[in-house]
């Protein structure tokens, strides 16, 4: 089975720097795959300092604007969440709906990023217009 590369690393890399990096003691992160029909749920989960409700909340905004208008928005550039925006984008644009991912998080308990891809025997094909 494949996945599209670079998609883990930016990931496992915002939880470990903006996760644990904040919170205090040790901290743990988990990435977890399963099969659901045609498709791949991978989910990486940290328990670190979590993410602000209010935070949250622009940071998926600006991963959905990011589809429609780019890296600017009425004319400001975004400047949160450029490594989630960009799996996101990347998988959107390589096979469409409903792929992509979905960020949940409740501040000071932890984070929890689930990236939908489509199950690929043997390697990467695009979708198909």
């Amino acid at each position: 089975m494949s996945i599209l590369k670079i998609v883990l690393q930016p990931i496992v890399e915002n939880a470990i720097y903006h996760g644990i990096k904040e919170r205090r003691g040790p901290g743990l992160i988990t990435i977890e795959a399963e099969r659901e029909n045609d498709m791949l749920i991978i989910r990486i989960r940290d328990n670190g300092k979590g993410i602000k409700p209010e935070t949250l909340q622009q940071l998926r905004t600006n991963v959905n604007l990011f589809l429609e208008k780019g890296d600017k928005e009425g004319g400001q550039r975004l400047t949160k969440g450029y490594g989630l925006i960009n799996v996101h984008a990347r998988l959107r644009l390589t096979f469409g709906e409903p792929y992509g991912v979905k960020i949940d998080s409740v501040f000071n308990e932890g984070t929890v990023v689930t990236i939908f891809h489509p199950i690929l025997e043997g390697g990467v094909e695009t979708k198909r217009a």
